[in-house]
């Protein structure tokens, strides 16, 4: 599953990275962002999951990431 990201302000944030936690708070997904703004996500299943945008020790960005097929 190929996802888009597009908030601008992390690419002027080096080393980001994004954490994708599921509804119980357990962490399923943790990566480097680059400056393509894509993620390819092939071991999620679908559902509800949160995502948490961090650089330099500082959450820049959560919200809710919805999954379907």
């Amino acid at each position: 599953m190929l996802i888009n990201f597009c908030p601008l302000f992390v690419w002027n944030s080096k080393g980001a990275e994004i954490e994708i936690t599921n509804t119980l708070g357990q962490l399923v997904y943790k990566t480097k962002l680059n400056k393509e703004n894509k993620l390819l996500i092939n071991d999620l299943k679908p559902g509800v999951y949160l995502y948490s945008i961090i650089s330099t020790n500082a959450v820049l960005k959560t919200d809710k990431l919805v999954l379907t097929k």
